[in-house]
């Protein structure tokens, strides 16, 4: 639960909000930043190879997770469906000249009936001046472009969710690297088969329990700095949670600590492919529709976990853009049980809510 931050870890957070840039390499919807932009002479997206993926049983699915929920409460919702692929530029895909020696790779993936996917590169390893994006193809959102910075110790790249149920990756790759072949391949697509916050939502949705009222309501009144410190997450492209900012001990410094449940993500192994959703939240009070496109990748590392007290801290590897307005929320050592609790939280993948109990 978000506590109030103490006066010097809010002056962090004002602070450090001017010099926060974009991270490098995620969403846009400029698509003039893709390189076969503007190229009459490039194949048609529709003549790009594509790899279809057997459709998916998704009443299975929902059988599944209704037999999960009947056993236990604590398991994270499952929104999407991992699923492997062995796709790689040597035998998938679409090669072409650009001209001067340099060559543009597209592909596309489809998964029948996905609301949306997330893919996974499970070996990510480019040289300077190479350039890779993630994009679905009406070009509505565009991933990228990622290149020789993103390259982790762990070999992975992670995509957040692209809308629909076909993804491109496009790597273009430069004169400079003529004759070296592109470490990259495609091991697996998620299958959104429910929408994550309201991406793949084409309806009001279904409000969680009557004891979580809209953020934006009366009762979040008082709550309106806090608030921005909450997050929808998503690991491994199919569980979803909650989790906040957190600030560090002095404030001063605003590295992306994110406090979340142990229960939640306690395999550190998932750090590497989480994804958060900032202020997915209806506008006013049980009324209009929350934004989707304020959403931050590139996984992070996980700190620390323990299940008795269930939760988990992780780093998250790049900082969100100061137009997302982060809040890194504070924290309490005080010995002193609080005679009141409220929690802002995204319950069942809803909107923002909070909640109140005034029992000790």
């Amino acid at each position: 639960m978000p506590f109030r931050a103490p006066r010097l870890i809010a002056a962090c957070v004002l602070i450090h909000l001017f010099q926060l840039a974009p991270a490098a390499g995620w969403q846009t919807s400029e698509p003039e930043r893709l390189p076969s932009f503007g190229r009459p002479e490039l194949q048609p997206l529709d003549d790009i190879d594509r790899f279809d993926l057997a459709p998916l049983d998704v009443g299975a699915l929902f059988a599944e997770d209704a037999a999960d929920e009947a056993v236990t409460l604590t398991k994270p919702r499952r929104v999407g469906q991992p699923r492997k692929v062995a796709l790689s530029p040597a035998a998938f895909g679409t090669w072409e000249d650009l001209g001067a020696g340099s060559r543009l790779w597209r592909g596309r993936v489809r998964s029948p009936g996905a609301l949306w996917l997330v893919l996974e590169m499970t070996t990510f390893r480019v040289p300077e001046g190479a350039q890779l994006f993630i994009y679905d193809p009406q070009l509505l959102t565009i991933q990228g472009p990622f290149g020789a910075a993103d390259v982790r110790d762990h070999g992975q790249l992670w995509s957040t969710p692209v809308l629909g149920d076909t993804a491109v990756v496009e790597l273009f790759w430069p004169t400079r690297l003529k004759g070296v072949e592109p470490n990259v391949h495609l091991g697996m697509v998620s299958h959104g088969y429910r929408p994550w916050g309201g991406i793949g939502r084409d309806d009001p949705g279904v409000d969680a329990g009557a004891c979580n009222i809209d953020i934006n309501c009366t009762l979040g009144d008082a709550w309106q700095d806090e608030k921005r410190g909450v997050v929808l997450t998503l690991v491994g492209g199919s569980r979803d949670c909650t989790g906040s900012l957190i600030a560090q001990a002095g404030g001063e410094d605003c590295k992306t600590y994110l406090l979340s449940a142990h229960h939640c993500h306690g395999n550190p192994s998932e750090a590497t492919s989480m994804s958060l959703m900032f202020n997915f939240e209806r506008p006013v009070c049980d009324s209009g529709v929350a934004p989707t496109d304020q959403v931050l990748g590139g996984g992070g590392v996980q700190r620390a976990t323990f299940s008795s007290t269930d939760f988990t801290l992780v780093e998250m590897t790049n900082p969100p853009p100061a137009e997302f307005q982060p809040y890194w929320n504070g924290w309490s050592r005080s010995p002193n049980p609080a005679t009141s609790t409220w929690g802002i939280h995204h319950p069942s993948n809803d909107e923002k809510k909070i909640c109140f109990n005034d029992d000790t």
